[in-house]
């Protein structure tokens, strides 16, 4: 006999009690089941806070438990303002050898010298505003040094320039940055090879953002070799760009008609 069944067979008091009794469970289910999805979401919420703050964390360079990670959540509305500044642009030396940049999302400078990148965590601890010029007492690394910032924009200044005593004696002066990076003058030869020139451009524009932040263009210099092989599909071609931050040596770049990803070192 199924519970309806027995119901019917009560009397009024014991039909009125087991109809009770039979809200109250499924009042109790109903409940649970709004508790157990509140509880999830909570949960969901939880972990997605956590993976935010897993994800800035690995972001930057500076490690979050240390005294520099206090410092940059402290930072003045002048010091904020002074390193996007900084990091709106790229600074280089007159002649191009050195190359600065700057990351607030990373917390980090990269510096570019004769060919060479070292990015490093860049934390601002204080500045000062006299005749237009800013100081600021930074921490490169794990060293404490000296940034003066002018940014006067006048032809005989040169322009704005930032120094920083410990790196260089030279002054950085303002250059564009667009976050891209322009590839010139690859021959158009190269299709005839069965080389892609559009994806092509496009590897050496995510390596070189990569490898080298400071960079803005990639110039194709006229070197290239060609490897005849047997077969069409087994042919390449090894090209040379110049790169404008400041590097020595060029940028080889080794295509294959195959399709495969090409080779790209510098």
């Amino acid at each position: 006999m199924d519970l309806i069944e027995k119901i019917k067979g009560m009397d009024k008091k014991g039909k009125a009690t087991a109809i009770v009794c039979a809200l109250g469970i499924i009042a109790f289910i109903a409940f649970s089941g709004v508790s157990c999805t509140s509880r999830m979401a909570a949960q969901q919420e939880e972990q997605a806070r956590q993976a935010q703050s897993e994800a800035a964390a690995e972001m930057s360079l500076v490690s979050p438990d240390s005294d520099d990670a206090g410092r940059v959540k402290s930072y003045t509305a002048s010091e904020k303002s002074l390193f996007e500044d900084l990091a709106g642009s790229l600074w280089a030396t007159r002649d191009g050898s050195s190359v600065w940049s700057f990351s607030v999302q990373r917390d980090a400078i990269s510096l570019v010298d004769d060919g060479t990148t070292a990015t490093m965590p860049f934390v601002i601890y204080g500045t000062n505003v006299h005749d237009g010029t800013t100081t600021a007492v930074i921490k490169i690394g794990e060293n404490f040094d000296v940034l003066a910032y002018n940014s006067s924009s006048s032809t005989a200044s040169g322009g704005d320039y930032v120094m920083i005593n410990g790196v260089s004696e030279e002054p950085h002066y303002r250059k564009s940055k667009t976050g891209e990076v322009e590839v010139v003058s690859t021959p158009t030869w190269i299709s005839d090879l069965g080389i892609d020139e559009g994806a092509l451009c496009e590897s050496i524009e995510r390596y070189v953002l990569t490898a080298h932040p400071a960079a803005t263009k990639a110039t194709f210099t006229g070197s290239a070799t060609v490897t005849e092989k047997a077969t069409t599909s087994a042919r390449s071609v090894t090209l040379e760009y110049a790169l404008d931050d400041g590097s020595n040596k060029p940028l080889k770049v080794t295509a294959y008609a195959n399709g495969d990803a090409p080779s790209i070192t510098g």
